[in-house]
Order: C-alpha cells, then sequence, then structure tokens
C-alpha cells in the first residue's frame, strides 16, 4: 500500500541521549484514528516521465490528529538490492549531517559505501544521514548501474540515510519490532532481548534508503537528554510535503541521469 510506506518513515529511531526523554517519539508511532472526516491521512502522486518517475507525498492532518505534537520525521523508505552500495551525493558531508548537527559540513558533491554509513556506536541507533542534498545514487561498482534520487524542480532540499540494515534493527523496542532475525547470538545477547550492542547487528541482503523532507534535531547540544532546538522540530498538526525524482540508470547513462538531476 503507497501511504502505508510513506507513514512507515515517519518514524525514527532515537539516539542515545534522547531515550530519557522519548514520549513525543514514542507517541508519533500511534495508530492513527477519528471518523472519516477527521482523519490524518498521507496522499502519494506518482507520474512517470519518459525514463523518470516523479513522487510527491503530502501529509495532511485532521482534527483527530496523532497526539504527539512533532513528527520525527516525513518521507518514503526504498528497500533496494544490497549491490547497489556505492553512495554519491550533493550535498552536506562528508561526515553524517543534521538539522543542527552541520556547521562543519560542506556542500559538494562526496563518496562513499553505504557500510560505511552506520556509525558503530556502543547502542544501535539513528546515525549516517545528510542533509541539504541535491542528489544521490545508488550503483553498483561492478555493473555501473544504479539508481539516483533528485529533488523535484522547486522543491525544498533533501534528508537522506542508506545502511545494509532497517530502522527496525536499530530499535530497542521489542514491541515496535527489534527484529530478534536480524540478532545474530552473540554472547552478549540475553534470551528475550533484541540487540544492545553495535557487535549485535547483522546486515541485510538490501540497502534501506530513507528520501525525507525532513528530519528532526538530535538535541542533547547542552546537556545529555536535551530536547532539539524548536527550530529544528516539525509540528504533526501542520501539513508537509516530499516531492523527489527517481532516474534509473545503466553505466553508460550515469552522466546523464546526473546533469539531468542538476
Amino acid at each position: 500500500d503507497q501511504n502505508e510506506t510513506c507513514l512507515r518513515s515517519s518514524w525514527r529511531v532515537l539516539k542515545a541521549h534522547g531515550y530519557r526523554k522519548n514520549n513525543y517519539a514514542q507517541e508519533s508511532e500511534q495508530k492513527l484514528s477519528g471518523n472519516k472526516r477527521n482523519d490524518t491521512y498521507v496522499e502519494c502522486l506518482y507520474s512517470i516521465v519518459a525514463s523518470s518517475i516523479h513522487i510527491e507525498c503530502l501529509y495532511k492532518p485532521g482534527l483527530s490528529m496523532w497526539s504527539a505534537d512533532t513528527l520525527p520525521r516525513f518521507g518514503m523508505v526504498l528497500l533496494l538490492p544490497r549491490r547497489l552500495s556505492k553512495l554519491t551525493w550533493f550535498g552536506a558531508g562528508p561526515h553524517e549531517s543534521y538539522a543542527d548537527r552541520n556547521s562543519s559540513s560542506r556542500i559538494a558533491v562526496h563518496w562513499g559505501n553505504v557500510g560505511d554509513q552506520l556509525h558503530p556506536y556502543l547502542r544501535p541507533q539513528e546515525s549516517g544521514n545528510k542533509v541539504g542534498v541535491r542528489w544521490l545514487s545508488l550503483s553498483d561498482v561492478k555493473k555501473g548501474d544504479g539508481l539516483l534520487v533528485a529533488t523535484s524542480p522547486g522543491a525544498p532540499r533533501l534528508s537522506v540515510s542508506a545502511h545494509h540494515v532497517t530502522t527496525n534493527d536499530l530499535d530497542l523496542d521489542p514491541v515496535k519490532g527489534g527484529d530478534i532475525l536480524s540478532v545474530s547470538r552473540h554472547h552478549l545477547t540475553r534470551r528475550g532481548e533484541v540487540q544492545k550492542h553495535a557487535a549485535e547487528l547483522v546486515g541485510r541482503d538490501l540497502v534501506e534508503l530513507h528520501v525525507d523532507a525532513f528530519q528532526m534535531g538530535v538535541g542533547g547540544i547542552h546537556s545529555w537528554g536535551a530536547m532539539p532546538s524548536p527550530d529544528t522540530l516539525q509540528s504533526a498538526a501542520q501539513s508537509h510535503r516530499v516531492a523527489f525524482v527517481l532516474f534509473p540508470f545503466s553505466g553508460a547513462s550515469a552522466a546523464e541521469a546526473r546533469a539531468e538531476a542538476e
């Protein structure tokens, strides 16, 4: 279901210092409720133009909106073959960046491997995001084919991340679905627990690509557990939009796809 795909990308795993004050994030995962006139919903529009796919998703809050007043992120998540492991992006880099963690980054074309994007924090958590992204590509090093994602004309820059694990794999809450099948039988794992250490994560045979309009700030700037600055938070009571274009390419058409994206 295309709407569910979009809504699924409204959840973000917390940073370690966010676990003490995480009510806003926990509440945002609650089921939508209310009658048909007042439901909060996401509408996605797809159009195929030549060899590209244009995607636009609109978040529309209703009177019976989510109980949380902050939306952790809004966008889409794409599951791609693992072989598309070369990451190239035109945006903030070369390290990770967030709404409140980007002053040391520079806007340029950067390269990296998907497998290197997840920082091995002691406790698995959100990492490897890029803000201010004009376009990004994921490609097969051997074959040269891949997928390029670019901002739609007139749309804001994107916030993106790509990993060989899923968001659920990083989530410590077993109720939300920290997938027990993705956890190796590490000596630090107690029976009934999901992963609590980076060494317990097992990479999947895929690339999970998040393409977002925004992701909330990290927080913890002046103290452990401090909320992100208000200017890096997006209200769940307001409408939001994400728009981007997909350009599949072969080795011969990679340069052409990038030129079209720029």
